[in-house]
Order: C-alpha cells, then structure tokens, then sequence
C-alpha cells in the first residue's frame, strides 16, 4: 500500500526534460524508510548515508535484481573517518537483503555512487567514493568488481585542486554517467571559502580524469538552494538528467534540504527546473524524514522511474526512502 504526495511537479519536469512519451503523472511513495540503520553493535549501527542504486538484469549467473551501495558507520564511532561501504539487493527496490560480508571497503570512505555496465566483462560494476584525509579534504577513489559484491580498490581517481581553485578544499559525493565511450564523474567540490558548487571530469576509460569544471552554481542568497550538492545523474533521450541536493541559508527552520532536478544536452552547462524543489520532506518533526532530504539516486526500469533518497527523523536517526512513477 503506497500513499501519494505532491510531487507532480517533478512528473511534469521528466515529462517535458525526458521524453515525451514518458507518460508519468502519478507518483507515489513508499511509507516510511525502506533501509534503516543496522543493530546497535553492527558497522552500520549508527548511521547511513544514501550512495547508488543500479539495477542488474538477469543472466546465468544471477536473476533480475537492484544492487545498492551506501556508507555507515558504527553509532559508537561518528565522523567522517569512520565511514566503510557496504551492499544490498532488492527484487523490487523496496525490501533490501544486507550482503553477509559488509564492510566491503573501508574505512574512510563516503558518498559512493555506482556503475554496472555489462559490456565491460572484466570489470562490469565500478564505484567512486571520497576519502577523507587527516587535515578533513577528500580524493575520490575508485574500486571495481566482477560480481558486485567482492571489491578491488582501483587507487585515485580524481584530486583536489591546487591553490585557489574551485575544488581546492574538498571533492566528495561522486555521480557516473556513461555516454557512449565518454564517462561523466559529477561531484561536490568546495573551496577554501566554503563556496560549494557541482562539477564534472571525463574519461574515456574511467581511470584517467580530466577536469572539465563547474556545471551547477550554488543559488546563494536567500535560495531553497542556497548551496547545492549529492548530484545523481542519468542520461535518457539524449538529455542529462540530474537530480540534486539543495541547501537552505543557515538560520532556516524547519525544512533545510530539498531535492532539485536540473537539465543539460551536453553534460556540462545544466539549466535549473523552474518548478523546484521537486521533493521536499515533511516539517513535522514527527514524521520520517523530517526536514532533511538529500543522497538521490534514480533507476530507470523499462518507462518507471524509481527514486530513492536519505533523510533523518527529529533524532537524527538516518533511513532511505523510496519513490515510484509509473505511466
């Protein structure tokens, strides 16, 4: 049993940005959180942060499944450094199954995203993941996988920038895109102002990086977006659709982060949705989440689009959640 929230505007904003025969206009949610938080003494018993979900289509090997990463820590151990990835699966994307060997990578590392591609037989799932350094910065790594499950750290991917730059500080919560023969790495980047923006690298391979640059702006000023972050990008119809986090100005009660969608044709110049935020969570402090949605991640099954997303209750205890639309 579903209930449906206000959320048509994001049906309208795929409709017009996607494709014209993407006939979505009800759009549902899943009650209450579809992942928690582990045991007390588990590695993820303290708290959760939404990664990527990819879905993996049947072979001889595995039947049709969704495959999530995401990063937690233990609840006596807070921090960034404290973070480990771990796996789940789900047949529906709304029942998950914990991977008995969790951590699979760790610890130090936060905000991965995740890519299957099974046309790379060697290697078919990939991950990024930022790893936080003892002065607070972050590189993003990458590891890969032939089963999605077992995993091999493939060094730096992407660092820092030097003095001065837009992403001189800190460089975190990565999302994948694969065009073709290009790969598209969408991340956080902060500078040493604070000033936090989105930005992308290519490759050709997904091991050799070159920075492209900025491709959505922090709003500023009084904006439901004021800073923006958590960049989840998918390509559909020869667009680029991302989905985001925005950041409200500090001092804003009640709801402080909302998720926005925004549009490119090249991968590198988005324009915003007039019509954002798309999903906003609940300002009654009793409800689950409670002003604070961020972490998107979307998976395009056939023409239903599946939206899953983090947020806390009023005592910041972490679940994921789940959307659904359907033609």
């Amino acid at each position: 049993m579903t209930r449906t929230i206000a959320i048509f505007l994001f049906a309208a904003a795929v409709l017009a940005c996607a494709a014209a025969a993407l006939a979505q206009t009800n759009w549902q949610v899943t009650p209450g959180p579809v992942f928690k938080v582990g045991p007390a003494r588990a590695w993820d018993g303290g708290e959760i942060q939404m990664g990527g979900v990819v879905q993996v289509r049947a072979t001889e090997h595995v039947g049709d499944h969704f495959l999530m990463v995401y990063s937690a820590h233990r609840a006596q151990a807070p921090g960034h450094g404290a973070n480990s990835l771990g796996m789940a699966t789900s047949s529906d994307g709304i029942g998950w199954t914990r991977y008995a060997g969790n951590p699979v990578l760790g610890p130090e590392c936060r905000g991965p995203c995740l890519l299957y591609d099974p046309k790379d037989a060697a290697a078919p799932y990939k991950l990024w993941y930022g790893t936080w350094r003892q002065d607070g910065a972050t590189d993003l790594r990458c590891a890969t996988s032939s089963d999605g499950l077992h995993w091999k750290a493939a060094g730096i991917a992407l660092k820092r920038g030097g003095p001065g730059s837009y992403d001189e500080d800190t460089i975190n919560h990565p999302a994948i895109a694969k065009v073709g023969v290009t790969y598209y790495l969408y991340y956080d980047a902060i500078n040493k102002a604070g000033a936090r923006r989105i930005c992308v690298a290519t490759s050709s391979d997904a091991l050799n990086w070159t920075k492209v640059g900025p491709v959505l702006e922090s709003a500023g000023g009084a904006a439901w977006d004021s800073k923006v972050g958590d960049p989840e990008v998918a390509y559909r119809d020869a667009k680029f659709l991302m989905f985001y986090k925005g950041i409200a100005p500090p001092g804003t009660q009640g709801i402080t982060e909302q998720l926005g969608f925004a549009t490119s044709t090249d991968g590198l110049t988005f324009t915003r949705y007039a019509g954002n935020p798309v999903l906003s969570p609940s300002a009654d402090p009793k409800a689950f989440p409670t002003g604070q949605a961020y972490g998107p991640s979307v998976v395009w099954d056939g023409s239903v689009l599946q939206l899953w997303f983090g947020g806390p209750n009023a005592a910041k205890v972490t679940g994921f959640f789940h959307a659904v639309s359907k033609p």
